[in-house]
């Protein structure tokens, strides 16, 4: 996940999919407080490195702080620390 940290709510995250049979990746934005923000699909390509570029600025009232991103495909679950100045 890059930058990070982000200064304009736009990020980049680098899913490796290995064998994962799954086509979309769910992506979760939650605060510290674990108070979901947004939550996105994305296309996913099984067994590859697949791109997916977060723009968190279009989220209402998104202030500098510390977040969670979750992404989730099938039964796997990724939790990134993600912090916005």
């Amino acid at each position: 996940m890059f930058p990070n940290p982000s200064y304009d709510g736009n990020v980049i995250l680098n899913v490796y999919t290995g064998n994962l049979s799954d086509e979309t990746a769910t992506v979760a934005l939650f605060d510290l407080s674990g108070r979901e923000l947004t939550i996105k699909q994305y296309p996913i390509m099984p067994g590859t490195i697949t791109s997916v570029r977060l723009n968190l600025s279009d989220i209402v009232n998104i202030a500098g702080g510390i977040y969670i991103i979750k992404i989730s495909s099938g039964n796997l679950q990724v939790f990134k620390k993600l912090v916005i100045e």
